[in-house]
């Protein structure tokens, strides 16, 4: 599939237009979207995504982040994770196949925390044991004040339905996963 990026995607600036190949049936461009109260590494895989829409391929992954200094009174995280053809305004497709991706924080039970050091990486991959992590628990994110350079991307993951994401104890240094899976439908 041809994609044509244009919009502020290309690396010169707004007013180009960047064309990339891909192979849909192997991977599709998710869009990731994060809000954090500490200071944060982001992981997809146990690597660090090189975008904010990199492709990810079909299949189980796992979300990683380990957040320094977090605030323990309100939410810690929000993220959001889309892919939707019909939503993809700033990229033109030569064909398209209704595919839909949605990752949104959420209460669920399957965004989970330690304050434990892990042993090693193995903590970002699918079959990591987490039965001894803790769930995440709802609490309101603050809503930055409209001249916060926040306030955009608050707004949009609101827009999307992530949902504020908390800890009920204090730490200096959490470590989060949520495992997720795409497929071809």
């Amino acid at each position: 599939m041809l994609e044509e990026h244009g919009h502020c995607e290309v690396p010169a600036g707004c007013g180009g237009v960047v064309l990339r190949w891909t192979n849909p049936n192997r991977a599709i461009p998710v869009e990731f979207w994060l809000e954090t109260s500490g200071e944060t590494t982001f992981y997809l895989d146990g690597t660090p995504p090189i975008s904010g829409r990199p492709m990810v391929e079909y299949g189980v992954h796992v979300l990683g982040f380990r957040i320094s200094q977090p605030d323990a009174v309100s939410g810690v995280l929000m993220f959001a994770g889309f892919y939707d053809e019909k939503e993809m305004t700033h990229t033109g497709l030569s064909r398209t196949r209704g595919n839909k991706v949605y990752i949104l924080s959420a209460d669920d039970g399957s965004w989970k925390y330690t304050t434990s050091v892990p042993e090693d990486d193995l903590w970002m991959m699918p079959n990591f044991d987490d039965s001894n992590w803790k769930p995440m628990i709802q609490r309101d994110f603050p809503k930055p004040n409209e001249r916060d350079p926040g306030w955009y991307r608050f707004k949009k993951l609101t827009e999307f339905g992530a949902r504020g994401l908390g800890v009920s104890v204090k730490a200096d240094c959490l470590w989060i996963r949520k495992i997720f899976s795409l497929s071809r439908t």
